[in-house]
């Protein structure tokens, strides 16, 4: 998937659950985006230090409405959204801004795990910077 295009990036594992039902949440959402017609792309992030499972959509208004209603179904945090500048920005469920988060950025593997969060995309990783 190119995210070069306004993208969201987000998931749907807990900490707080354990591993057999994140799984199954993870899978639950993969089949609700494939119903609702929302193309996806397997990703992995870290988030806050944390590691988890994620998943990438192009951020169309179908899409975005479908990842939400998924999101805060399964109580999750925040979203990531990437707009067409490459501007990032953490989001609620509901799309309301938590954080900006800087320009998106493609970085070397070694760069990105020494971060506390960034997102891997195929073979790519990802970092912001700040504004």
């Amino acid at each position: 998937m190119n995210i070069q295009q306004p993208s969201l990036i987000f998931s749907a594992w807990q900490a707080a659950i354990d591993t057999e039902q994140n799984r199954k949440n993870v899978a639950w959402f993969k089949l609700q985006l494939k119903q609702n017609g929302v193309q996806y792309a397997i990703a992995q992030g870290s988030y806050h230090g944390e590691l988890e499972p994620a998943l990438v959509v192009i951020d169309t208004d179908h899409a975005r409405g479908i990842v939400q209603r998924l999101c805060r179904l399964l109580k999750q945090e925040s979203i990531l959204a990437i707009d067409a500048n490459r501007h990032a920005r953490l989001e609620t469920c509901d799309g309301q801004l938590i954080e900006s988060l800087g320009i998106l950025r493609n970085v070397p593997e070694n760069v990105a795990r020494a971060c506390d969060s960034w997102s891997r995309v195929g073979e790519r990783f990802y970092t912001t910077d700040s504004l």
